[in-house]
């Protein structure tokens, strides 16, 4: 088994804290450009797919 002492979990912690920090930021930073490029990034390709009229049938 093996023991994890109280320092190494605190700067896992603060890695994690920093980590998410910075994601943060940099998601909320963003040029209307960036945030459209970032939304259309994320969007499902059968939603795309559907919306230019490419249906299955």
């Amino acid at each position: 088994m093996a023991f994890v002492t109280p320092t190494i979990r605190a700067a896992a912690l603060r890695t994690a804290v920093s980590t998410s920090a910075r994601r943060f930021w940099a998601r909320h930073h963003l040029t209307a450009a960036e945030r459209h490029n970032l939304r259309v990034a994320m969007s499902p390709v059968a939603v795309v797919t559907a919306s230019l009229g490419g249906h299955s049938r």
